[in-house]
């Protein structure tokens, strides 16, 4: 009993490679021929679990995820089912089955660190009492929670496919787990885990996005999308813009491992998050993202007269049939980031891309400032809640009291830790 333990162990704790194909093949042949022993079903047992979860092996679950990646995005799209533009479909073609409606599934839900999963800061957040505070500011675990969500805190995966969005090591060792969804969901039959995990329900911030179907150029958005107040701030932003007439503005991808560009952004991102009070993600989370993550685009604003400095960024990214606007930030220190509104005119050429995307149906502004993406930008909120996975049922009612005593948005708001303004 306790060397098969801990064959099992290491066998889900093996490096992410796996042997060709072909051998492969042989290896099952051979163990299908041979003698039907408690020995022999261990192997099988053990062999199954590492071709499921070593990647990207044939019939592995990375390499139908990447599979699906590499499809047409045009492909299953009208399988979505979902409003928001992540998978809404069952859980048999999300794990690799199921044709287009699989394909898209796994296209939106491909384990990316930033893109579909993300680890938050627990102090960030919450108003929390003396101890706990201090307790979350130590260097362990429990200072941060994994989040099954986009950078923007709209879904990645939902209740229903969360397992499909984090990776199942980082779901066993997170000492905190959230999925974020809409509200008011029966968690544990949505999630399908027979009552093994208790949740927690936790109302957050809306968050804001724009629906584009219908409109064909960003000329009618402006026109007929807009009201009377955004086309006048519109045109207000855009001559103040040609007056400057040193700024540009443009999109162009990341490339990975692009080092020095990263530099650049980490520094604005890390201004932009000490002057709004808190940084959602740390360094060592900022470049792994930035320097890993394929797909990825700079909304870019640079000052010709400074030999092309940057002045201000937003990165976006396309998940399914939505344009994720993920991280900015902005040099304060040059005098036309404020008198030229930068962010507010990246986020315009968000909407422009969008909408010359024919893929593309819906624009993810994220939560909070709802001054830009409702009042200039014509957003529209989307209720959304945070669900705490929990082992245990008095975890679990423990948690519940604490966030209805502490986690409370007009609480947050009162004190200062969020500012949707």
């Amino acid at each position: 009993m306790g060397l098969a333990f801990f064959s099992k162990r290491r066998t889900l704790q093996l490096k992410p490679s796996v042997a060709p194909v072909g051998e492969a093949e042989s290896a099952a042949s051979r163990q299908q021929g041979a003698l039907s022993s408690p020995s022999s079903q261990e192997q099988q047992q053990q062999q199954g679990q590492a071709e499921r979860w070593q990647g990207p092996g044939k019939g592995s679950l990375s390499a139908r995820w990447a599979a699906g990646s590499a499809r047409s995005p045009s492909e299953g799209s009208d399988d979505l089912a979902s409003v928001s533009g992540y998978c809404d479909i069952d859980s048999s073609e999300c794990s690799g089955e199921g044709g287009a409606a699989g394909a898209a599934a796994r296209r939106d839900c491909s384990h990316r660190f930033g893109i579909d999963y993300l680890r938050h800061p627990v102090a960030a957040y919450c108003q929390l009492p003396t101890p706990l505070r201090q307790l979350t500011s130590l260097p362990t675990p429990l200072r941060t929670i994994m989040v099954a969500a986009r950078p923007t805190i709209e879904p990645s995966g939902g209740l229903r496919h969360y397992r499909d969005a984090m990776p199942r090591h980082v779901r066993r060792w997170s000492p905190f787990l959230a999925v974020v969804d809409e509200p008011g969901l029966p968690a544990g039959e949505i999630a399908g885990e027979g009552g093994k995990y208790h949740w927690v329900e936790i109302p957050i911030p809306p968050a804001y996005r724009l629906d584009l179907s219908g409109v064909a150029s960003y000329e009618q958005y402006v026109s007929q999308v807009m009201g009377k107040n955004q086309r006048r701030n519109h045109r207000l932003r855009r001559q103040r813009w040609a007056q400057a007439g040193v700024l540009t503005l443009s999109y162009e991808p990341l490339v990975p491992g692009d080092k020095a560009t990263v530099k650049q952004l980490w520094g604005l991102y890390r201004q932009n998050g000490e002057r709004n009070g808190q940084l959602v993600v740390g360094k060592r989370d900022f470049w792994r993202i930035h320097l890993r993550t394929e797909g990825l685009h700079i909304m870019a604003v640079r000052d010709t007269s400074r030999q092309g400095a940057l002045v201000c960024f937003a990165t976006g990214v396309k998940c399914g049939d939505t344009l994720v606007s993920t991280w900015c930030g902005t040099d304060y220190s040059h005098p036309l980031a404020r008198d030229c509104s930068c962010y507010v005119m990246t986020q315009y050429e968000f909407v422009r891309q969008a909408i010359a995307d024919p893929e593309v149906r819906w624009l993810d502004l994220g939560a909070l400032h709802r001054t830009i993406k409702a009042g200039s930008l014509c957003a529209e909120p989307h209720a959304l809640s945070t669900y705490l996975r929990c082992k245990g049922r008095r975890l679990a009612q423990l948690l519940g009291l604490l966030a209805g005593r502490w986690f409370t948005l007009q609480r947050l708001e009162a004190a200062g830790v969020i500012r949707d303004v």
